[in-house]
């Protein structure tokens, strides 16, 4: 490998691992209010018929919450393998996405059935994970 080259993979591995401890340091926040905002939307619709979407759908949200902070206790930021890191950053934006479509499809069936303060707990709700997405935007913009 000449030095061009080698230079070239020192830079993505760096900006690749910048990216992924961006990613880390800002999921813990983030899941946390993630597993208050589903506890928010359980408690609002959990009444009448609706119990068992709403299970269903809060217990698919967790999972792959704590399947996320799983693989995020096992990350090596300080690896120096190209190859380990941006796996990673690609397992990790994978599970950012499933998440994403979890929420996509919870809010718009939520959205379909919500009536006054329900309506108004998924605004809230709503409003505070787009200002979430536009921070983390930079880290994981394949998420977003």
């Amino acid at each position: 490998m000449d030095d061009m080259s080698a230079r070239s993979e020192e830079i993505r591995l760096e900006l690749t691992r910048r990216r992924l401890e961006a990613i880390v340091a800002g999921t813990w926040l983030a899941i946390a209010s993630a597993i208050a905002s589903v506890g928010i939307i359980a408690a609002t619709f959990w009444h009448g018929p609706l119990r068992w979407p709403v299970l269903g759908w809060a217990g698919v949200a967790v999972l792959l919450m704590l399947a996320r902070l799983a693989v995020l206790r096992r990350v090596d930021l300080a690896s120096r393998d190209y190859r380990y890191v941006r796996r990673r950053f690609v397992v990790i934006n994978i599970m950012m996405i499933a998440m994403s479509l979890v929420w996509a499809v919870g809010l718009s069936y939520f959205a379909s059935i919500a009536r006054g303060i329900e309506a108004a707990a998924l605004a809230v709700i709503g409003t505070a994970m787009f200002v979430g997405v536009l921070l983390i935007n930079r880290a994981a913009p394949i998420a977003a």
